[in-house]
């Protein structure tokens, strides 16, 4: 401070004055403009008082921009970070559309797939049927050649006695015989015929 306490406990202006002000006060007063010059305002305003407050608000502008300028620079991190997350999203949703798809298509070809079985299925169970119904009819025609075959040999017997007690040739007994023996031996290739089909067992429609 311009104004300087004595050891008496009075005060002089600057280190050469004289100790003659009994307060700092008195002495301030009696050397105005030595004290406006000692106390600068290099903000051009016209007391100290006021140089003291823009000084004040000039550091809290300062601090201001300052805490401005560190949440900008949060900012722009944050930005990048946002940014990177959206592209990483861009890319999983495009991943996800693609792998979608490719799901999709193997459902297709599956479903597809599961068609053409379907369909073979009804044709195995429409082959299975007719074999059945088939070896039904064989059994029935088999049946039939036996009884034939029977009554034929039945007939050939009586014709056999008659030419034999008359001493004659029976017309047509030796093809009558010979009809008998085939259907005998017919009749063995029918049961084996019979035997040999064998249904296998039904798919499974699941895959």
């Amino acid at each position: 401070m311009p104004c300087t306490k004595c050891k008496d406990n009075k005060y002089k202006w600057g280190n050469t004055g004289e100790c003659k002000y009994a307060t700092k006060e008195a002495c301030e007063k009696a050397n105005p403009k030595k004290y406006n010059k000692m106390q600068p305002t290099p903000l051009g305003k016209k007391s100290y008082e006021e140089y003291e407050k823009e000084l004040k608000e000039f550091n809290l502008s300062s601090n201001v921009k300052k805490v401005e300028l560190g949440i900008l620079q949060d900012g722009e991190k944050v930005s990048q970070k946002l940014r990177a997350e959206i592209k990483k999203a861009q890319d999983q949703m495009a991943d996800l559309t693609k792998f979608s798809g490719r799901a999709n298509d193997v459902v297709k070809v599956i479903n597809g797939m599961r068609k053409d079985v379907e369909a073979e299925l009804k044709k195995f169970d429409n082959a299975s049927t007719a074999v059945g119904e088939e070896k039904r009819d064989l059994f029935m025609t088999s049946t039939r050649l036996n009884d034939a075959v029977k009554e034929l040999n039945n007939i050939v017997n009586e014709l056999t006695t008659v030419a034999k007690d008359m001493g004659v040739d029976v017309p047509g007994l030796a093809d009558f015989k010979r009809l008998a023996a085939q259907g005998e031996t017919f009749d063995a290739v029918i049961e084996k015929a019979y035997n040999k089909v064998d249904i296998p067992q039904r798919p499974s429609q699941s895959f």
